[in-house]
């Protein structure tokens, strides 16, 4: 279909659109809901992030637009974007069989294929970041990297089709159904059982035992009704990170609660097709043996941070949410500046570090993901995160300075996304970094709250090794603007989860109360 002509025309001096920008305007249309979109118009002015960013490219290439993330980073006007790209025809994804993979993703030796269980559909060599989950799991006997997430669903509890909704995903997400194999293959390989069988837990007790890598499923799932609201009940589950990351998270919770509400309601529900995760595991194996990659972290980063790992770990999490007129003065900045929120969180997740740890240009430790840029990727169950060094140089830049400088050091970052944290650490001589950041704004999170299938209201519980860790949580339809910090108590004493968090805040208060004022507070700042 033809993309609908620029609904305000050419403007006096300005140049027609090109069949290129007409085509993205209609696909910037779609995924940000913009009502118009100009050829100077910035793509993050409109609503754009990093999540929609791989929305937009599948979306455009599916339309025939070659378009890549780097590209639409690089230069987020729609003209920029569209520059030297002609439409050549609209893609179609093959329908590829589950257990029928092209010969480039056979990823296994020939005699690990033949070798492979009587009950495998397909099995590929796990991932470095699963390989170091499976293990700090395997160490903590079982305590990390274990999530668990409850929500109400304000559906009436029937546990026969919650059951066949489960089923279905099962079936559509061989993520679910992956289970690991550590010693029989000439490589750690994540196996996919060929039956789909993921069932309610009996007990809420079920969900609180460690998980066996080698044994799936690696999810489990419990359902219960609420005291005196026979119209809702309690959905909880727990699984192995990984198997999921947060993004993936919300894309189980989304497309079960959806068909499970068709089942009740007699009706089929459609849902496109999600990715193979075996091109991710592709693409992370071609990162990693690339020498660029290694080479662009040598000649910036040194492993002199503490180390990663602590025996005797004890974790304190504090929740820190941020009042609603500084989210409210965040997206107003974030849009006139025309740099995504995430950046402005990059900005002052780095100032409050600078001022915690009293360096001015702190170097902190950024999660990104690294999802094909393919039709479907966006809705794959697995796990494709990655930790990345990132340093900012604050000193004498003002927050807007601060929040450029950030989104030009993602971006700098963005080519080498998927080169594996483990091979950075091997490469540089150790940890980079002391304190990793996580934004997180999941859109389908959203759309569900926007239905009124779910309950606003979550409890999530997640274990890690990282020694401190920040999540800056973006809920606009339901808590709103907040940070998570978790750190280390062992290592930085009691307190110090808390002391971090309120400087974040001081920090989030600064930068909507005084943008044009110096990123960094003026002790900080007089450091050499």
């Amino acid at each position: 279909m033809s993309p609908e002509p620029w609904s305000r025309g050419t403007q006096k001096g300005e140049h027609p659109m090109t069949e290129a920008e007409l085509l993205l305007a209609q696909v910037w249309k779609d995924v940000l809901g913009a009502q118009d979109v100009r050829p100077d118009d910035d793509f993050y002015s409109l609503g754009g992030d990093s999540l929609l960013a791989l929305k937009v490219v599948t979306e455009a290439e599916a339309r025939g637009l070659p378009l890549t993330l780097v590209q639409l980073f690089r230069n987020p006007t729609l003209r920029g974007a569209c520059a030297g790209l002609s439409p050549a025809g609209a893609s179609s994804a093959a329908e590829q069989p589950l257990g029928d993979l092209p010969q480039e993703w056979n990823l296994l030796g020939p005699e690990d294929r033949e070798n492979l269980p009587a009950d495998a559909e397909s099995a590929v060599p796990a991932t470095r970041l699963q390989l170091g989950m499976i293990y700090e799991s395997l160490v903590s006997r079982g305590t990390v990297y274990v999530d668990s997430v409850a929500r109400d669903i304000q559906l009436p509890l029937d546990t026969a089709l919650l059951e066949q909704a489960l089923e279905t995903m099962a079936q559509r997400h061989p993520g679910l159904r992956t289970r690991f194999d550590l010693t029989g293959f000439d490589v750690p390989v994540a196996v996919v059982s060929r039956a789909a069988v993921l069932r309610l837990s009996p007990s809420l007790t079920d969900l609180g035992q460690p998980f066996d890598p080698e044994s799936g499923p690696l999810i489990r799932v419990h359902a219960a009704g609420l005291p005196d609201r026979d119209s809702a009940f309690r959905l909880s589950y727990a699984f192995h990170h990984a198997i999921m990351d947060g993004w993936s998270e919300s894309v189980f919770v989304s497309e079960l609660v959806r068909l499970y509400a068709g089942l009740l309601r007699g009706e089929e529900v459609s849902l496109p097709r999600p990715a193979r995760y075996e091109e991710y595991v592709r693409l992370e194996r071609e990162a990693a043996a690339d020498p660029r990659a290694r080479d662009f972290f040598v000649t910036r980063y040194d492993g002199t941070a503490a180390a990663r790992h602590s025996a005797e770990a004890v974790h304190d999490k504090r929740s820190m949410p941020v009042p609603h007129a500084i989210a409210q003065r965040w997206e107003e900045l974030a849009r006139h500046w025309g740099v995504p929120m995430k950046s402005l969180a990059v900005a002052v997740h780095c100032a409050a570090v600078a001022e915690v740890w009293q360096v001015p240009a702190p170097v902190v430790g950024l999660s990104v993901n690294g999802r094909p840029e393919t039709e479907g990727g966006d809705l794959t169950i697995g796990l494709f995160l990655n930790h990345l060094p990132l340093r900012l140089e604050l000193a004498g830049l003002s927050w807007q300075e601060a929040a450029r400088g950030a989104l030009a050091a993602e971006h700098e970052l963005l080519p080498y996304r998927r080169f594996p944290y483990a091979q950075i650490r091997e490469a540089v001589g150790g940890d980079p970094f002391e304190v990793a950041l996580s934004y997180v704004h999941f859109h389908l999170r959203d759309d569900l709250l926007a239905s009124g299938l779910v309950g606003v209201e979550e409890d999530m519980y997640d274990h890690t090794s990282l020694p401190v860790r920040v999540e800056l949580i973006n809920d606009p339809r339901g808590l709103g603007l907040g940070f998570d910090v978790t750190a280390d108590t062992a290592r930085y004493g009691e307190g110090f989860a808390q002391r971090l968090g309120e400087a974040l805040l001081r920090a989030a208060e600064r930068l909507a109360t005084q943008p044009d004022s110096p990123a960094l507070p003026l002790a900080t700042a007089a450091i050499d």
